[in-house]
Formats: structure tokens, sequence, C-alpha cells
């Protein structure tokens, strides 16, 4: 039987609609917004179905208001596209098909941005019809694998508008094929094809072949036919993945571009890594040779970086032109790039890789890295893929136990740490020490240096060299000035330092003892100078030597970890099988690449000084990329005591600093270079004595005299807590006659001005004035005050008289008799107290302050002196908005000073929050002066003549003010600070600067 006839109408409709299905579908799979990979593992239905990713989105996602790809948040565009019904029509294809068109923005989704402990900002990836302005743009690509060409040209369909498209390969087989792609491929660009040895990878066609027609573009896109990542194997899906990034939906490609059109220093964008790629590549790895001879070739200023670094890893990325002008711009030429041997790293061409911000950087532009993934863009910063180390725990190191027969440990900087930020700080110490006692025995680092150099060319260059033999080189290269009793000197130091600077990392010790008890074959596998006989009496002083089956020691091996020949004879000479050999450590060149090099498992513990880095703690490297060595001294212990540690807390966002550690942390440098500075300050010994004044000098003192005894400096007065305040020294100044202008020199008021009396004078004035209800605002009133002082002169002057008698006899029976050559030690800043004892006494003294600021003027109207250890003039550079920090932080276990009795003793106001947290706060001190007495130990008293730097002494309480580091609950609630000098009562610091105390994380295992 016939069917029944379908009229022709009903056909077409029909076809129509099926044909509208298709083309929908083909709109979404070329969009470059749809990704169903991204949209399986956050749709976990789509998961667990056998549809596919698309149709699973048609039928399921679009109700369930899914987001199709991490370029397009669909509840965010709903709320923009109002006409859409939510959970019914399809927001990606109205956006497609239309709000695109009309001006309509897609959002990323923005979601987690992993791990960011310094809370650095993120923006979502833009995406525009067209960008405001069409830059020239230039797409060069290099053609290694000819069969690859089609994805990138697949990708760079996402281009808004037309472009010049140069194209590098070493065959004009390959040159045909891709003139015949690019034709199929149909892109609006002019292409240049150009065929050229195969020399220099990527960048040697990119340089030699192509520089003048970039930097006729205002913008390049660096692209290849990348098939490899260490270890040579194809990673097709790094390469797509970059390509993703860099090229993803032709309007967040417009938002790119808008991105270098809005703001003109940025210089380079970069992709975020995939997940393929090491987060420990982000280091110069095997290049660290080759980068300063580059950077000396292009003329660079910036200093070469230690540790991680973020550059364009994979080397493909957008830059202007101009930013990378000095690469463009050297004359490069086939010689300057070696022969293609397979090589995976330690060229040049890796070299130029990682220097492509860094050229940024140096023309004063900045980056930028594209995050696909998380939808996202990190202006200034790069993910690095840190969230790999992030996840490695103490239990997941155990674990691998389980699966190896033999575990190996590097010894420095991953068993045992040097207090201090460069391992070369103690050579560069050993050399100051050195030049101060001996004459002539000067430049002993550049000695040391060319000795190393001299014993390794006696050898050939081949093996390693011990220490013997360096010392042994060093006596016959050191010139005539040198004494023998100098080289004996700076040869001893070299062996003491060393083992004076070092001590366990806690909890990788405590893996090495799990290893030996679990029975597995425990190595130990060092790049070191230091003899066997030095070693071993190193590992038995921190019970090492006994735990460990062999040791592998460059100088005694006669090989280096560094160069990979180590890994060689370490491999052969244990013949573990495939697997089963770990090696654990911290330099990621010669403990983690160079293993992989050999097929060695291995596992990272970043060094306390990468963690102190990463985390954007202590001071910035100079332009030769070192930091002075009283940085590296000062903070080096704190590196050493923050991250002994090589985990992170899950969930961390930095460290937290509890009571016990903040001494060391906060006050420790401070306090140190402080007393360091009066140790060396010219008028110091010529003093009787040095008076610590007010409640700031309590800890100030008795870290003094520990320093003092440690050093046995007996050169160095001896010191006195002299209790004072500047109500009392000013109430004492006006015995001899009122002066307002001191009065109110420096410090505002708010409050009564009954209460500006009380404290400024000590003395309530009767109630008959009606100045409790007479509220004022220094300096706003400061007529009005003036005035009402001059009304009660003859008040004022009285009870400046007492003041003064009970002032002067409290001095006296203290030690500040007359004719005693003081000196008066404070933190500072205006030298208001110094200015009023030396009238009240009528004797000058010698102020040595933290910092004084250009008020401090004024103490030498009565014969007295002023210095500033951290800052002169301009005291806002020291204090840095962390000054009530500290005067918090350096408190007394009594209340402030309001006057004296009649047994000349002093009085105190009632305790405050400090006060009644004191426990808290002495241990803080205790922490300060135990890393005090650390470095006295470690450094001898030459120590106290070196100089530090403010940006040193004071960087953690800055850290702390940025929010870098934090402070747990329990030493937030102890710092406040007593202010009714200026009508503030008592201020609770951290409330006041807007920074909230942090709970304490969950501690990683000890």
């Amino acid at each position: 039987m016939d069917g029944i006839p379908v009229p022709d109408d009903a056909l077409e409709a029909g076809q129509a609609r099926r044909a509208a299905v298709v083309a929908r579908r083909i709109l979404l799979e070329t969009s470059g917004l749809f990704d169903g990979e991204w949209y399986r593992r956050h749709m976990p239905s789509a998961a667990a179905s056998d549809l596919a990713p698309l149709d699973h989105y048609r039928s399921h996602g679009v109700a369930a208001l899914a987001s199709p790809g991490p370029l397009f948040d669909a509840r965010a565009y709903l709320r923009r596209a109002w006409q859409l019904q939510p959970g019914v029509d399809d927001p990606l294809v109205h956006y497609l098909e239309s709000g695109h068109a009309a001006g309509l923005p897609s959002i990323s989704v923005l979601q987690d941005t992993g791990w960011n402990p310094l809370e650095r900002p993120v923006t979502p990836q833009p995406s525009l019809a067209m960008p405001s302005a069409r830059p020239r743009i230039a797409v060069v690509v290099h053609v290694f694998y000819a069969e690859l060409f089609y994805e990138i040209c697949r990708a760079l369909a996402m281009m808004p508008y037309r472009f010049s498209l140069l194209v590098t390969t070493d065959e004009e087989e390959k040159a045909a094929s891709i003139r015949s792609v690019f034709q199929a491929a149909s892109l609006d660009a002019e292409l240049l094809v150009r065929v050229g040895p195969n020399r220099g990878r990527n960048f040697g066609p990119f340089l030699i072949g192509f520089r003048d027609a970039v930097m006729s573009h205002d913008l390049v896109l660096h692209l290849h036919t990348k098939k490899s990542l260490y270890g040579g194997g194809e990673l097709a899906g790094w390469r797509q993945s970059l390509l993703r990034t860099l090229l993803p939906a032709g309007p967040v490609v417009s938002g790119i571009i808008e991105r270098f059109i809005a703001d003109p220093k940025l210089g380079v964008l970069t992709a975020c890594p995939g997940e393929e790629m090491r987060y420990w590549g982000y280091n110069w790895l095997s290049n660290r040779h080759l980068a300063q001879p580059l950077f000396d070739r292009l003329g660079l200023k910036i200093s070469v970086p230690r540790g991680m670094f973020d550059y364009p890893i994979g080397g493909m990325f957008w830059a202007r032109t101009s930013a990378i002008a000095k690469l463009l711009d050297h004359d490069w030429v086939l010689d300057d790039f070696p022969p293609e041997h397979g090589q995976i790293d330690g060229t040049v061409m890796h070299a130029i890789e990682r220097s492509i911000v860094l050229v940024a950087a140096d023309a004063g532009y900045g980056f930028g890295e594209l995050d696909y993934r998380h939808g996202l863009y990190r202006p200034g910063w790069g993910s690095r893929n840190l969230e790999q180390y992030v996840a490695a725990s103490h239990d997941g190191l155990l674990d691998t136990f389980n699966h190896v027969d033999t575990v190996s440990f590097d010894i420095f900087d991953t068993l045992l740490t040097r207090e201090c930020l460069a391992p070369d700080a103690a050579h560069r110490f050993i050399a100051f020490q050195a030049a101060r006692r001996f004459p002539g025995a000067d430049n002993y680092g550049l000695h040391r240096q060319a000795a190393e150099h001299a014993a390794r060319a006696d050898r050939d260059w081949i093996g390693d060299v011990d220490l013997d033999e360096i010392h042994a080189r060093f006596r016959t290269l050191v010139p005539p000035g040198w004494s023998e009793a100098a080289i004996d000197f700076v040869q001893h130091q070299e062996v003491v330092l060393d083992l004076r600077l070092l001590l366990p990392r806690e909890i990788v010790l405590a893996s090495l003892r799990f290893a030996r008890q679990a029975g597995r074959r425990v190595i130990l596998t060092s790049d070191s100078y230091l003899p066997r006989r030095v070693l071993d009496t190193l590992l038995a002083q921190h019970g090492i030597g006994e735990l460990a089956d062999a040791v592998y020691l460059s100088s005694e091996r006669r090989a280096r970890k560094d160069r990979g020949d180590l890994w060689l004879a370490v491999a052969a000479a244990e013949d573990a099988g495939p697997g089963r050999l770990l090696h654990i450590g911290d330099n990621e060149q010669s403990d983690i690449q160079k293993t992989a090099d050999a097929g060695i498992r291995h596992f990272h513990v970043m060094s306390p000084a990468s963690l102190f880095d990463l985390y954007g703690l202590g001071t910035v490297p100079g332009s030769d990329g070192t930091r002075p060595l009283g940085d590296d001294i000062l903070l080096g212990p704190l590196a050493a005591q923050l991250f002994n540690s090589p985990y992170i807390a899950p969930g961390s966002t930095g460290p937290v600093v509890q009571p016990e550690q903040a001494g060391a942390v906060l006050l420790g440098p401070l306090m140190f270079a402080f007393v360091g500075w009066l140790a060396r300050h010219p008028t110091t010994r010529h003093l009787d004595r040095l008076f610590f004044v007010a409640r700031e000098g309590y800890f100030l003192k008795r870290l003094y005299d520990a320093v003092r005894s440690a050093g046995r400096r007996d050169d160095l007065p001896p010191a006195t807590y002299f209790h004072c305040s500047r109500r009392a020294a000013l109430a004492a100044a006006q015995g001899a006659g009122l002066d307002p202008d001191a009065v109110l020199a420096g410090a505002g008021f708010n409050g009564s001005l009954s209460a500006f009396f009380l404290a400024r004078f000590g003395f309530a004035a009767e109630e008959t004035f009606g100045l409790q209800h007479t509220m004022i605002s220094l300096p706003r009133d400061n007529d009005l005050v003036r005035c009402m002082m001059e009304l009660m002169r003859e008040r004022i002057v009285a009870h400046g008289r007492h003041a003064a008698e009970a002032f002067t006899a409290y001095a006296r029976a203290s030690g500040m008799t007359p004719g005693i050559r003081a000196g008066f030690v404070d933190v500072g800043y205006s030298g208001t107290m110094q200015s009023a004892i030396q009238g009240v006494l009528g004797q000058p003294l010698v102020g040595l302050y933290m910092g004084v600021s250009e008020a401090a003027a004024q103490v030498r109207r009565l014969g007295g002196h002023a210095f500033g250890a951290f800052a002169e003039g301009d005291v806002g550079s020291f204090t840095g908005g962390y000054g009530l920090m500290l005067e918090a932080f350096l408190t007394a276990p009594h209340g402030q000073v309001i006057g004296y009795d009649e047994d000349h003793a002093p009085v105190f106001r009632h305790d405050g929050q400090s006060q009644k947290q004191f426990a808290t706060l002495e241990r803080l001190y205790q922490g300060a002066e135990a890393y005090a007495l650390t470095l006295m130990r470690t450094y001898g008293p030459d120590l106290l003549d070196l100089p530090f730097r403010p940006e040193a002494a004071t960087s953690m309480l800055q850290a702390v003010r940025d929010g870098r580091l934090k402070l747990s609950s329990e030493l937030v609630a102890s710092l406040a600070v007593e202010d009714d000098f200026c009508g503030n009562g008592e201020i609770a610091v951290f409330s006041h600067l807007g920074i909230p105390p942090s709970p304490t994380p969950p501690s990683p295992p000890a």
C-alpha cells in the first residue's frame, strides 16, 4: 500500500530544519567557544553519558544553563541577553548568530585560578566583535613538521582581520606543501615562505629570516610546529593547548589584540602551560651559563634572574615588536646557532626562549599570561603550574618508598640548608673579614674563583675537584700582599663557616630515617667540593652518616650531577631496575632535569631560599642578580626557619608567623641591624653610656647587652634602660618657661582640651574652665590651644618646675649625671624627648635613632645631635606604614611613664592590652634574641662591622603590611599601642591598618 503523500512544502520545511540543525552544529564546532573535553569535566551528567559532548550540550546542557567552554559563561550571557528564555534558548548559538555582531559581550567562566599565594589579580579574557584599532600583525611560523601546518592554519582562521603570515622551513618540498595548505585554508592573509638551513629551531629562522619584516609590524604572534618536550616524545596535546590558548575563538583573539591597544606597556602575552609541562621547567636549567653572555650581546641592563621566572614555555607567544626590539635588532647569523643534534636543552635557542619576557622588561614593558583552561588573564604574573608542587606531600613521598628499592638524597638545601640566601654568602663574608683583618688581603672572592678555575684546568676539565686542590692552587695564585696568616685564615674559615651555617631540614631528614627503617637502600648524592673527611664530619654532626649505605660525592667520584655523568655512574653502580631508584633533591637542574634525562625517578623539595623568593619575601636582587651581603645574612635565617619544611599546606595563601617565630622573623633583622649600626657609629665608642629611652628601649637595650656580651665587645659603652615618655619629658621642660611650639610640634591630637592638658602636661584642668566639653582637633585648632596655654601659663610652668625636679632626680640616679657623654637611643623620629631632656638637664645628648625627621634638628639648639640608622630627613621611607607595628612590638611590661615619685622612681599609667598579653611579646623578644645570638655565633664579632640596608632590616615588617606575610591570631591580639599623647587612646594596630588576623592554617607534617 502506498504511503500518504507528503506535501512539497512540508518536505522543504523538514529539510530546512535539518539543514539548520547541521549548520548550527558546524557553527558550534568551529566557533572555538565549545570545548567538549572541558564540558565533560564540568558537567557530571555529560561525563556519565554515552552522548557526544556537543549532543549532550544541545539536549541537556542548554536546559541546565551549563557553560559550553571556559571562554563563555552561559548564565552571565543570559543575564545580558534578557530576551532569551533561560533553559530553552541556546545562549551560545544566539551569541554566534547575532549577539556578537550586536556587540553583546561574552564573559569567560573565570573559575578557580589555582595556587595564587600573593593574591595577585586575575581578570576574565575579553571578547570583542573587533578591536578598537587594527594594529599591523605578523604571524611568524617555523614549520619543520609540514604535516602539522594544517593545525596552525585551522587555528589562524580565528584571526579577526588580515595579517601577514611569514613562514620558514628547511626544504622546498615542505614549502610547496605549506603553500598548498594555505591556499586550501582560505585565510585572510598575505603569505611569505622562506627556505633555509635547519639551524636554531624556531628562533634562528625567526631572527635571521624575518627580522626586518617583523619590525615593520606592530604585533607579532610567534608559532611553530612543536612535537617534543623533555624526553623527546611527541606531545600533541601540549602543542594544541598552546595554539588554543593563543588563538582561541575569534572574538577572544580580538580581545587579545585589544589588550595591547588598551595597555601600551604590555609587551608579551604568554600561554598558561598545559598540564603536560612540569613547573620546574620555569628555570634556566642547563642554560644558566648562556644567560649572561646573551644579555651582554643584546645590551640588556636587567639582572639575570635566579630560581623560577616567567617566560613563554614552548616558544609560542604574542609580543609587541617594540618590546622585543633588542632581540630583533641584533645582527644574528647562522653560526650563532648550533647544528641540529636533537638537543633538548642547553642551547642558545633555549636561552632566547627564556629571555623573551626579560627582554621586554628591560625595555620597560610588562607581560601577561592567558589561561584557556580557567578562562582568565593574569596581568604581570604567570601560574607556572605551581599547583603541581603544592600537591606534593610528605605522606605522598613516604608512599613512593613502597615502589622503589633505593632512595637517594641530595645533601645541601635538601637534608641540610644554609642559613643564608645565596650559596656564596660565606665566601663574600670571608672576603670581608680578610680585608679588615689582614692589610693587603683583598679580593678573596676573585682569587678563590681563579683558584677553582685553575684546579679544573689542571684536570683538563674532566671530572670534579675538591677543596684541597682549590686551596693548593689558591696559594700559587694570590698576589704578594697576602700573608701566610691571611691564607691560613681564609682557608680555615671556608670550612668552619660552611659547617656553622648548615642546619637540618627536619621533615626531609625524617623521610631519610623512614626509608632506612622501611628497609630501603639509602644513598647520598651530592655535587660538592668538600673533601670526604670534611663531609663525613658534617654528616656525623647531624646524625646522617650512619644512615647512608653509600655516598656519591662529585669531588670523590670525579663526576657531577649537573653534567649528568654522576647520574650515569650512580645508575650503573646501584643497578636498580627501571623505576626502582628514587632521588630527592632541591636543584631543578642537577636533581630533577638530569635525573629525568637519566631515567631516574625524582621528587622535588624546593630550597628555603627558593620558597622565600616564591612568596615575594625579602629584598629584590640588584642589577647584577645578587643581593648585598648584608641582605643575604640578615634574611637567610628567616628563609631557613619559615620554609624549613618544603611542603605547602593545602589552602595556604602564605606563611603564617606564630609568636615563637615572630621575634626572629619580624624583629630579628631590624633589631640586629640597629644594634650593629650602634656598634659601628663613630660616636659610640666615645660615649660613656647609652641610655635606651622609653618603652621601645626595653627590648632594644636587652638585645644590645646580649650582642655586646656575645661579641665580647667591651669597647662599646654599657647601657641603661631609661624610663621616660614624651609626656614626662615635655611636662618637665615647661618648668623653664612655657614653650607652646614644642608642645604642639610633630603630633596631632583629637579629643577634649581637658584631655589634651592631661596628655601633654600630666594635670587635669579644673572643671570651672569647662575644658572637658571643648573638643579640639590638631593641627586645625592650634591657635585655640596656643591661646589656652598662654592663659594657663602660670599653672603649666608651676607644674613643670615640680616635674623637672622629679625628672632630674630620677635622671641623676639613673646615671645621666652632669658631664657624662651620653647616648640617647630611641626609635625616633622628631627628637622631641631628647630636646626636652636637654633643656631640663642643661646638657647635650647624642641621639642615636632608627630614623630621624627634619624636625629632629631642634636638638642642636642646646648642643645636641641626632643621627638616624635607617632614615634621616624623610622618615616615611623608613616607617613605610609599619611604624605603628614597630611601636606595638617594641614595648615594655609596664604602662606608659606619667611621672616620678619622691623616691625618684617612675610612675606608670595602668597597663594596656600589650602589657596584659606581655607573655606573648616576651616570647617574641626571645625569638629575636635567639636570632641575633645565632648570627653572632655563626659569623663572630666581625659581623657587627658589616653594614645592613634599611630595606633588608624592615623587609619582613613591610611584608606583613603588604599582606605577603601573615600573623597568627594570638600575635595580632597582643599588638596594641597606647596613644593618649595624641588623644587616640589604645589602638588595635592591625584593625587600624586594615589588616585582618589570619587563622592558623593546617601545618605540614612534622
